[in-house]
């Protein structure tokens, strides 16, 4: 296991918001805010560099997550600190740069981060991984809430750029997910772009056999962050994008969003495949204009002809 930026280096409206926090805001990105995040960046990788542990900490959030490349998360401010000492004892004399790719703004005080950490060795050596990190503005300062490392997703892009798209070959087809009890009914159906550089998935939502909403997801590959990237759109007017990584059978979405009615929302969102005929959806960490949503858990079959 490795460890990375700088560490070693459900009612109609719960399943539709299941889909909707998804939905990232395509706002332009205020230069201030954008230098602000790049500047923090510096500040961080300073002082880790110098081995200050108090000073690294002043970078993360209270109840910040750290998630490696193994999937591990490590959580809140006691628990980071202890890992930043260990890795910081093992480690001496690595130096760690972050190098920033993209920085888009979801709201005034929330921003998705994406780029490289490099670590060098004292011997000179160095060694890369993509990371994502979710910045929050508080009390005037932007801090870290969550970072996820994404080492494992490097693709063969010279070969075939969109390797990893075709990896969900397996959501092509009709789904379909019921509470019986709510009369709640959710399909999702699956196919390919034209040229098979995208996948469109349709979802509609039912109440009673009639439909309360619709939506569309589009997922690529993101040439310039070396990920998976997707959009969405619903019929309420929400819309937006997430940003996609892969471990073994799972593929965690980190996603923000607005709703029709300008609310923000934040979430995680985890496609696992159980077998072809069978995959189970998650929703956690969601939040919604500063209110915490409880997690979602759901099992969809493949609709059979």
């Amino acid at each position: 296991m490795r460890t990375r930026y700088g560490v070693g280096a459900v009612v109609v409206v719960s399943a539709a918001m299941i889909f909707t926090l998804a939905l990232a805001q395509d706002k332009k990105n205020p230069s201030n805010a954008d230098q602000e995040i790049r500047k923090a960046s510096e500040a961080y990788a300073a002082a880790y560099n110098k081995g200050d542990v108090n000073a690294v900490m002043a970078h993360w959030a209270a109840d910040a997550e750290y998630v490696d490349d193994s999937g591990k998360s490590t959580k809140g401010q006691a628990a980071l600190t202890e890992m930043y000492k260990n890795a910081l004892g093992e480690g001496k004399g690595v130096k760690v740069q972050i190098k920033t790719s993209a920085i888009r703004l979801i709201k005034d005080d929330l921003a998705m981060q994406e780029g490289e950490s490099v670590l060098t060795q004292p011997s000179g050596e160095t060694d890369s991984s993509p990371f994502s990190a979710l910045w929050m503005k508080k009390d005037g300062k932007w801090v870290l809430q969550l970072v996820r490392d994404l080492s494992d997703q490097t693709a063969t892009v010279a070969e075939a750029p969109n390797a990893r798209l075709k990896e969900l070959a397996w959501l092509v087809g009709e789904w379909s997910f019921e509470a019986k009890e709510k009369d709640i009914k959710t399909t999702i159906k699956g196919k390919w772009m034209k040229g098979e550089k995208f996948l469109i998935l349709d979802i509609v939502v039912s109440n009673k056999g009639e439909e309360t909403m619709s939506m569309i997801q589009v997922v690529g590959w993101d040439p310039t962050g070396q990920r998976l990237h997707s959009w969405f759109y619903d019929t309420r007017g929400g819309f937006g994008e997430g940003y996609w990584s892969r471990k073994g059978n799972k593929w965690t979405v980190e996603v923000a969003g607005v709703t029709a009615d300008g609310r923000h929302g934040t979430g995680t969102n985890v496609w696992q495949m159980e077998d072809e005929n069978k995959f189970i959806f998650e929703a956690s960490d969601r939040d919604l204009d500063g209110q915490e949503l409880p997690d979602v858990k759901v099992t969809y079959t493949r609709v059979k002809k």
